[in-house]
């Protein structure tokens, strides 16, 4: 392991949540049961959180956002993943990706413009360290 994922993948952050399952991949889940799986994770001491935006078209990252957005960012690691962006559509097709999700998005493949949103999304900030592996 190299020094920067050293720093990065301190002992508190070896154990993660993905949010895959908080997006509807699999089951349709609602706000407030995904905020008891979150609040369950943290009071068990899970500080590492892995999300998309192709989980739930947007719906996972603008959960797991809500939940951190009242922690103190120090406290823990977020990561994403770039390249699909999602807009509001009227005429969208999320039912043929995700039919659970109840997504008003389209997809747009774009890394730069994924970047910024991620953050935005999840309440990460702008001076948030990126780290690119």
């Amino acid at each position: 392991m190299n020094d920067r994922a050293r720093q990065i993948f301190k002992p508190e952050f070896r154990f993660g949540l993905g949010g895959v399952s908080l997006g509807n991949e699999f089951n349709k889940h609602t706000d407030k049961e995904a905020e008891a799986t979150l609040e369950g994770a943290w009071a068990m001491g899970v500080r590492y959180f892995d999300v998309a935006p192709w989980y739930g078209f947007g719906l996972s990252e603008r959960r797991f956002g809500h939940f951190l957005h009242n922690q103190k960012r120090e406290d823990y690691l977020l990561s994403s993943k770039v390249g699909k962006l999602f807009k509001a559509s009227k005429n969208n097709k999320h039912a043929d990706f995700y039919p659970l999700s109840d997504s008003p998005n389209d997809i747009i493949f774009d890394i730069r413009r994924t970047v910024c949103a991620a953050r935005s999304k999840t309440a990460c900030s702008a001076s948030a360290s990126t780290a690119w592996t």
